[in-house]
């Protein structure tokens, strides 16, 4: 990244100096920490409520339920995420979660969410937001994963709806995109239902169970979600 610096007539062709900045990742990590800050987040405070649900950070002493809810849903969503690492479903392997859930939360460039059942306070699934981009892009990624057993109830999309809404507001997105499986129909009805478009096939998008497939693109505009009849 290069800054300007305007002399006499704002001509920067002309009369500029440009100034390299060798360090401009640990002046763009300030001024991220600043607006985190600003913003008020604070990872063990941030929650999000739906109508039926909650949101919010995973914690150290969420392991137990963690590890008890992906090993349930093991063979449903391994077919679905890339490869899990062979300490996934240990103590270790959360704990390496959680730091990294943290860092990146700190970084301001992921936010992941649990969602929790308010009536048996279960973890019930998972959403994220990535690969969140500034200026000029001002977009992100969503993923996300719940229960099948308690899938057909609208939950997923109740979730996928408040977190976009909430990222929109928060972290002033213009736009967010998610990939699926072209044989997903589940969720691409969820991210139809939350205002999601579909923008086109993208060609081994990314590895899955071990295998690099093709995935249907899809967006959603700030403009769509302020005008999507829920």
């Amino acid at each position: 990244m290069i800054l300007w610096g305007l002399s006499e007539g704002n001509n920067p062709l002309k009369n500029g100096i440009v100034f390299a900045v060798e360090h401009i990742s640990v002046y763009q990590g300030y001024v991220m920490t600043m607006l985190h800050n600003a913003m008020g987040f604070e990872y063990y405070n941030l929650q999000i409520r739906t109508p039926r649900l909650i949101l919010r950070c995973l914690y150290e002493t969420d392991c137990v339920a963690w590890l008890k809810v992906k090993q349930k849903n093991y063979d449903f969503l391994q077919p679905f995420e890339p490869i899990w690492d062979m300490d996934a479903l240990s103590y270790i392997g959360f704990n390496r979660l959680v730091v990294d859930m943290k860092s990146a939360f700190e970084k301001c460039n992921y936010y992941g969410f649990v969602i929790v059942h308010p009536e048996t306070e279960e973890l019930i699934g998972h959403i994220e937001v990535g690969n969140i981009l500034g200026w000029p892009k001002q977009s992100a990624t969503i993923g996300y994963w719940i229960d099948q057993d308690i899938q057909g109830q609208g939950y997923m999309s109740e979730v996928v709806q408040a977190v976009c809404r909430w990222a929109f507001q928060r972290l002033r997105l213009v736009k967010i995109e998610a990939g699926t499986m072209t044989h997903n129909l589940k969720s691409q009805k969820v991210l139809a239902k939350s205002g999601f478009k579909q923008e086109g096939l993208s060609k081994a998008y990314g590895e899955i169970d071990g295998t690099y497939t093709d995935h249907v693109l899809w967006g959603v505009t700030l403009n769509d979600m302020n005008h999507h009849v829920l």
